[in-house]
């Protein structure tokens, strides 16, 4: 979906195809994970099982890091979408260029 150029360009069916990708992942994930864990042992039985605060820390670590990169992310490509990262970043580039050079700032 995402190698049909007019199709790709629309934040609409690039948002579906997102949503598309994440659902399959978990369902492949998901389905690998979850329905082993209910297959009853020999005997019948169904165990409980809880994880260790260690496994609970960890996932939320996973978790807490996806967010962090997810907002980082997304603070530099909210100004390129609204067209704030134009000209007026420039002026500041050619002076940081300027710095490094050493010309900025020399009276003479």
């Amino acid at each position: 979906m995402l190698l049909v150029l007019p199709v790709s360009r629309s934040l609409r069916w690039l948002n579906l195809t997102c949503v598309l990708c994440i659902i399959g992942i978990w369902i492949e994930k998901g389905m690998g994970l979850v329905i082993p864990g209910f297959i009853p042992t020999p005997l019948g039985e169904m165990l409980e099982y809880r994880p260790s605060l260690n496994e609970t820390l960890v996932c939320f670590g996973i978790w807490a890091f996806g967010l962090l990169c997810y907002t980082v992310f997304l603070r530099m490509a909210v100004p390129i979408l609204q067209g704030r990262l134009c000209k007026a970043n420039e002026s500041v580039a050619g002076w940081t260029s300027a710095v490094a050079s050493g010309e900025a700032g020399m009276n003479r």
